[in-house]
């Protein structure tokens, strides 16, 4: 009876190659989960500051309405973008308007959860 031996070389490249695939497939869902939560916090956010004209207000809901999550890269980047030509105005003010911002607070709030996030995925 012969002795047979099947060795496979390469093994411990693809274990890595591998492992960075579900590595980055989780990072991606990382980035999706975080970019979600920004935009569900920068919506509720804008409800809050923008009051509607009922309410005494001047908001129609079309800056809130205009908020959208774009993903990019492959799922490696994600954003909040809003629509409205006058946004820039409403989060950053005027010299006749005070600043109402939303999603920089959102920003500042899920950037140390993505953070952490992506600190015990590489642990």
């Amino acid at each position: 009876m012969s002795n047979q031996r099947i060795t496979l070389h390469g093994m411990k490249k693809l274990q890595k190659k591998l492992a960075k695939v579900a590595q980055k497939e989780e990072v991606k869902e990382i980035v999706k989960k975080r970019t979600a939560e920004m935009h569900s916090e920068t919506q509720k956010l804008m409800l809050d500051l923008y009051k509607p004209k009922e309410e005494g207000g001047s908001s129609t809901g079309e800056t809130r309405k205009s908020t959208v999550v774009v993903i990019e890269d492959d799922g490696l980047s994600g954003s909040v973008n809003i629509g409205t030509e006058y946004a820039p105005y409403l989060e950053l003010g005027t010299r006749k308007m005070e600043a109402r911002p939303a999603l920089k607070p959102s920003y500042d709030k899920e950037l140390p959860l993505f953070i952490s996030d992506l600190k015990k995925l590489v642990r």
